[in-house]
């Protein structure tokens, strides 16, 4: 039997519906959603994890086309709802 995977939906619109599995996010990206969800600046990511702000930038960009969302805002607020950080 499947277990079907929790499912967040924005503002009960089934078009913005992200489930765990589109958030599949490397380790280093999941670093950095931490970060974000923390309030962190791109800047101040950069100095806490040494790399470049362009770096962190890619990275919130990549977080966003995987899962579909419009922005960071909801990929963070999807990862809290389905218990990835």
């Amino acid at each position: 039997m499947k277990i079907p995977q929790p499912t967040f939906v924005l503002q009960n619109n089934p078009y913005m519906s992200i489930t765990k599995e589109k958030l599949d996010f490397t380790q280093r990206e999941l670093e950095v959603l931490h970060l974000i969800k923390e309030g962190l600046s791109s800047r101040e990511i950069a100095k806490a994890m040494d790399m470049s702000e362009n770096t962190v930038e890619t990275y919130r960009r990549n977080m966003i086309k995987k899962s579909g969302a419009k922005n960071m805002v909801v990929v963070v607020y999807a990862a809290q709802s389905c218990g990835l950080i």
